[in-house]
């Protein structure tokens, strides 16, 4: 026994001090870009550190006057290193921080865990030696369980981006299985050494390889949390392009995105000897429904007339909003300047309709529609745009006047 105490007195003061870097490095970590989880996993490190020191006193007999709390000092801190080791794995994976009643739980489960302990070595055995054995044996079986099913929490960690999952979080699931195997064997072994003394060689072996896996774990979580903040620049990134291109009302495309659509349209056709139709799409009368029903009702006009002229273009086709109740429709890969024609008709019919308010009033809604055709109209990009806003606002002169051509033949 006195050969495996001293082989284990070195491996826990190299382990105490590295795992109280790792808890600084940890709490630091947290403090500076707001990460709850890594406070959790910090005290878990403390915890280890603390574990790893009380081992001195690992063979200290429970006769001695002093040996319920020698006793109670070796198995605390280990059940509070996997309980916090779970608190902090959980907290990363949701990204959300553990609440103050969990940890108290933990810290309930620790004590009773000790208590437990305590207990099961001496109802088990009497002599001295073999309780620590036994005391040895239960804590590295609960580390064991611990990390398996942290692992087994970890494993159910989406991946940060479309390359699949976190390499970090593959190394923290790789580290716990070790350290779970590492402990399992420790259990059986101390178990087992009741009977037979274990190799001391082999136990600091394995104490050490236990130690290294739970390096390994600190050092998967730094590289998760690092994926993590990559994955969620990126999207950020992703997120602002988005909205710099995208109308916030209808989710449509914006003029800057339109523009891009008529470039890239433009540059197939010429390739393709084919045709592209812009059309611009105006709504009559939409400012009365802004003053008489309120602005909320305008937004609801506009958003279910983008949806209506949507659905009826095709898959290639790019519906726009550019202001107000401006629509802007690119329609490439028009084979005949009859297609254009067909373009317009279903423009038209998606927009005559009526919008039901949720107050029950029911508005009627229309609009004209300008067309440009490359390559008659233009050739480029801001002279087609120009001539379809210009043949707009023909359209909308030649429906005024329809309009009063028809209430001045109803009036005679």
């Amino acid at each position: 026994m006195d050969s495996l105490q001293l082989g284990a007195s070195a491996i826990a003061l190299v382990s105490a001090a590295m795992a109280s870097a790792l808890a600084w490095l940890a709490w630091h970590f947290a403090r500076r870009r707001d990460v709850p989880a890594l406070r959790d996993l910090a005290v878990a490190w403390v915890a280890l550190a603390a574990s790893a020191l009380v081992r001195l006193l690992e063979f200290v007999p429970v006769a001695n006057p002093l040996g319920l709390l020698v006793d109670a000092l070796c198995s605390f801190p280990a059940f509070l290193h996997v309980g916090f080791l779970v608190l902090g794995a959980t907290a990363l994976l949701h990204d959300a921080p553990i609440g103050a009643r969990r940890r108290r739980e933990v810290l309930l489960g620790a004590l009773l865990a000790t208590v437990m302990t305590v207990r099961i070595s001496l109802l088990v055995v009497h002599d001295a030696g073999q309780q620590v054995l036994v005391r040895v044996g239960v804590r590295a079986a609960a580390t064991a369980l611990a990390c398996v099913a942290v692992a087994r929490v970890v494993m159910q960690a989406p991946g940060d981006d479309a390359r699949g999952p976190s390499f970090g979080a593959g190394i923290v699931r790789g580290a716990l299985l070790a350290a779970s195997a590492a402990a399992a064997w420790q259990a059986g072994t101390a178990i087992l050494a009741t009977r037979s003394a274990p190799s001391t060689t082999l136990w600091a072996v394995v104490t050490f390889v236990e130690f290294v896996a739970q390096c390994a774990v600190a050092v998967g979580l730094v590289v998760w949390l690092l994926d993590r903040e990559v994955a969620r620049a990126a999207a950020m990134a992703a997120s602002a392009e988005h909205r710099a291109q995208t109308d916030p009302l209808t989710g449509l495309p914006n003029r800057a995105r339109i523009v891009d659509r008529v470039h890239l349209a433009l540059a197939n056709a010429r390739r393709d000897s084919e045709h592209v139709a812009v059309c611009y799409v105006d709504l009559d009368r939409f400012k009365e429904v802004n003053d008489l029903h309120g602005h909320a009702a305008g937004d609801l006009v506009l958003r279910t007339v983008a949806q209506r002229l949507v659905s009826a273009l095709r898959a290639p086709d790019t519906v726009g909003r550019i202001g107000g109740d401006e629509f802007v429709i690119v329609t490439p890969r028009l084979r005949t300047r009859d297609d254009a024609t067909i373009v317009v008709a279903r423009l038209r019919d998606a927009l005559r309709g009526e919008v039901t308010l949720p107050s029950g009033h029911v508005v009627p809604v229309d609009g004209s529609v300008g067309v440009a055709l490359y390559p008659d109209a233009a050739t480029e990009t801001d002279p087609l745009l120009a001539a379809a806003d210009a043949a707009l606002y023909r359209d909308k002169a030649a429906r005024r006047a329809d309009r009063w051509t028809r209430l001045a033949a109803r009036s005679a």
